[in-house]
């Protein structure tokens, strides 16, 4: 995409041999191309100045889950109602 084939040129020079720079086909934001991923974190309209400050945030790569509940909760809260009822 846009800038993509720039920005894999420069990557693997600025960061080093400790990261791996890998080419993707697409990760669904070609609006905001070029992307990279960091941590599993789209950098969008992607510069290589971008992706090292978005690398080097302490803990950036930690994904945090929200809460969740199992099925029974949620069908306790009634959330199950329509799926009840169509069958």
């Amino acid at each position: 995409m846009a800038g993509a084939q720039d920005l894999l040129a420069r990557l693997p020079a600025l960061l080093g041999t400790a990261v791996r720079v890998i080419p993707a086909p697409c990760v669904g934001r070609c609006e905001q191309a070029p992307v990279a991923v960091v941590h599993h974190n789209a950098v969008p309209m992607a510069t290589s100045e971008a992706v090292q400050r978005r690398g080097a945030r302490p803990g950036h790569g930690t994904t945090r889950l929200k809460p969740y509940i199992d099925r029974a909760a949620y069908a306790g809260a009634g959330r199950l109602r329509v799926a009840a009822r169509l069958r």
